[in-house]
């Protein structure tokens, strides 16, 4: 079979368009009063739910890091230069916890692709669980480090097999892409709920083994039943037909010819069951638009795990009555509400700005997505930029003394806290649309590969993150004592940050605006 073909504009021959097999025969009145009427679906609501147990579980060691970082090294070292090697304590685990993630995604995706997303997912919660409960009884940064990759490397398998639940029981593009924008909501809305219950419950005295313990038990088998009811039973022959259908890299400008007649729909589904054995990992390597969309993440994944390390930054460069362990490990959901603040503004606009799902409608549906793309990098990169420069030291102090000298001093305290909190926040929105929707949107066209292609965006985003947080954590150490490093760590993300947005604008370009991509690349028949 060839794995390439023309795109086939014979109006004789009803063709889908997207990925989800809609004719483009049918009225848009149909397909937007169908995509109304299943808006709130139980899939929807239930997805929903389901990831936001699974992030509430990942944000509980962020929050508990400040606090463990400080009783672990009060513990095993009393050398002066303890806030210095409580710094380079959370860099490593922020680290360990990355490559844990991307191994877990390397591995993972394929594992969604090959038994399905709802078995995979129902016992990763499980041992998510586990993972937090073992995290509660370490006693040494290798067990922390240790526990914590276990936890990231089970968390890492939810947000593939959401998105591919989504794909397999969407009923349209226009579904399926907020559906992506629903479960994006979910993942921030885990951690603003749940951060700063965790931060109250440290300040109250709770003990962090005890919280640790009890949040992995609740959230890991809450997580478990509610995936195991998310798919609805009514769903699985709609699931199998989506399965069975070939999806192509591009599908997203370029419809495809669907299956009509009973006899190829029969031969779809032998095709769906051989699909199962026919993931492939270099089906989606080779592919240059994963390279590109890859690249330009790499830059937005370490926006999004800057929320492990943003707690002892403020720790490091507050006032001099300093804040406690657990206020600046909650002060950390600022950058989650950031996020949460940016697709609620920014997500149903991104999407609304593609109406007509022809050609020349897409084309300049992604030119007006690509303005919204450059801002949110040039906000993101400003915002990094603006957290270096408040960590200089005769910045904190130029403005402190000039808040003095004006009549406030209660606010000059607490000024530079409150600007390291506004940029944070910034960073936080503009790292909305970039991370979540765009990668997604592109691997729901890799066909039986979807769940793999998903995963490996942040597994090889992730492991490059990891290394670069190693880089910034020495930039922080050897700032010294009036922790100048921080702004060496923070001008690192921003240039990352100018050449992941470079990158980004270069593929919608050439993907969606030029379409250098055009014909259909069948990964199904690899």
């Amino acid at each position: 079979m060839s794995i390439s073909e023309p795109i086939n504009n014979d109006v004789t021959t009803p063709q889908t368009d997207s990925l989800l097999g809609w004719s483009e025969q049918e009225s848009s009145t149909t397909r937007h009063n169908s995509y109304t009427r299943n808006y709130f679906s139980r899939l929807n609501v239930s997805v929903y739910l389901t990831y936001l147990c699974s992030t509430a579980s990942t944000a509980l060691p962020v929050v508990l890091l400040p606090t463990v970082a400080n009783a672990l090294v009060i513990n095993l070292d009393d050398s002066t230069d303890a806030d210095d090697q409580a710094a380079y304590f959370c860099s490593r685990i922020a680290s360990s916890s990355l490559m844990g993630t991307a191994f877990g995604k390397v591995i993972n995706g394929y594992l969604v692709d090959l038994y399905g997303a709802k078995n995979t997912s129902f016992l990763y919660f499980l041992l998510g669980a586990l993972s937090l409960v073992c995290y509660s009884y370490s006693t040494s940064l290798i067990q922390l480090c240790l526990f914590n990759a276990a936890l990231e490397f089970s968390e890492s398998l939810q947000w593939p097999a959401i998105q591919v639940v989504l794909v397999e029981l969407s009923g349209s593009q226009m579904e399926l892409e907020d559906g992506i924008w629903i479960s994006s909501l979910a993942s921030r809305s885990g951690a603003l709920l749940a951060m700063p219950l965790y931060a109250f419950v440290l300040d109250m005295g709770l003990d962090w083994r005890k919280l640790a313990f009890l949040g992995g038990i609740f959230w890991g088998f809450l997580g478990a039943v509610l995936m195991w009811l998310a798919i609805p039973h009514d769903a699985k022959k709609k699931q199998e037909n989506n399965r069975s259908r070939s999806h192509d890299i591009n599908s997203l400008a370029a419809p495809l010819l669907s299956h009509d007649n009973d006899d190829e729909n029969n031969e779809d589904t032998s095709h769906a069951r051989k699909s199962r054995s026919s993931v492939s990992y270099w089906a989606v390597l080779k592919s240059t638009p994963f390279w590109l969309v890859t690249i330009a993440h790499t830059g937005d994944s370490l926006l999004r795990t800057s929320e492990r390390e943003v707690g002892t930054y403020f720790q490091d460069t507050a006032p001099p009555d300093g804040i406690s362990s657990g206020t600046a490990g909650g002060m950390a959901v600022v950058l989650s509400a950031g996020v949460f603040v940016g697709l609620i503004s920014l997500g149903g606009k991104f999407n609304r700005m593609v109406q007509s799902e022809s050609e020349e409608g897409l084309r300049e549906g992604w030119k007006r997505r690509k303005n919204i793309v450059v801002g949110l990098y040039i906000v993101a990169g400003l915002a990094s930029f603006g957290l270096a420069v408040l960590a200089l030291p005769f910045v904190r102090t130029k403005l402190t003394d000039f808040l003095e000298k004006i009549c406030f001093p209660s606010l000059s305290t607490h000024a530079i806290t409150i600007l390291q909190l506004v940029h944070t926040f910034f960073m936080g929105v503009a790292n909305s649309i970039n991370y979540y929707q765009i990668p997604s949107l592109l691997a729901a066209t890799y066909g039986v590969n979807k769940g793999l292609c998903n995963s490996l965006f942040e597994a090889v985003a992730y492991a490059l993150s990891a290394i670069l947080w190693v880089l910034v954590g020495f930039a922080v150490e050897s700032g010294g004592a009036d922790f100048l490093g921080w702004t060496y760590g923070w001008t690192i993300v921003t240039v990352i940050i100018t050449i992941s947005g470079i990158v980004m604008v270069k593929f919608i370009n050439l993907f969606y605006i030029e379409r250098v991509w055009k014909d259909v690349h069948r990964f199904d028949d690899e």
